[in-house]
């Protein structure tokens, strides 16, 4: 049980990183593409369209990051740190965990989708709206930002689903000696 529970307290851990990069990354995800803000003419379409794209995607990875920030005050008010999680505690923590697991599937979904969509804009007429290039300049297109959120999210859902796993798995366990009488204390 004492492995189990400082196991508990390495994915704790593990885990609040995880959700603070989580967040990070949200709050970030625009950055190398602020020089696509602002276009209007028509023969930008495809960069304005993208544009709104990527804005409706961080919009959505910023929202589930706060619902990550949130769970990082439960965890600590639920003392998950220190304690074998009760019923409550399981079935709080387990639906923040959903909820980073649902945001890891849809970023799996989206980020392929917006990488296509990335690779098939013309960037050709940038020069008629932002007067630092000339007709002869190149837009490099950057992917750094998709593979980090890649990255990121395969680590956030293995993260996931490990942390809700061990907490599960101590409860049970806690549980059970408990009826047995072998313990009775919920913390390490």
């Amino acid at each position: 049980m004492k492995k189990l529970f400082k196991l508990q307290k390495i994915m704790f851990f593990v885990y609040l990183i995880m959700l603070v990069v989580s967040a990070i990354y949200s709050l970030s995800f625009m950055t190398s593409y602020q020089d696509l803000f602002g276009f209007s003419l028509s023969k930008n379409q495809g960069i304005i369209s993208f544009y709104d794209n990527m804005i409706s995607f961080n919009n959505m990875i910023f929202w589930f990051s706060l619902i990550g920030c949130i769970s990082i005050l439960a965890m600590f008010m639920l003392e998950l740190k220190s304690k074998i999680p009760d019923k409550f505690a399981l079935i709080v923590t387990s639906a923040f965990i959903i909820v980073n697991i649902v945001l890891c599937i849809i970023s799996f979904v989206k980020l392929p989708q917006l990488m296509s969509e990335y690779n098939a804009v013309d960037f050709t007429y940038m020069y008629l709206e932002d007067t630092s290039l000339t007709k002869d300049s190149v837009y490099v297109l950057k992917y750094s930002t998709f593979y980090l959120g890649y990255a990121l999210y395969t680590v956030l859902g293995i993260t996931s689903l490990g942390f809700g796993t061990i907490l599960w798995i101590n409860n049970i366990k806690y549980t059970k000696q408990l009826k047995d009488g072998e313990c009775n204390d919920a913390t390490e």
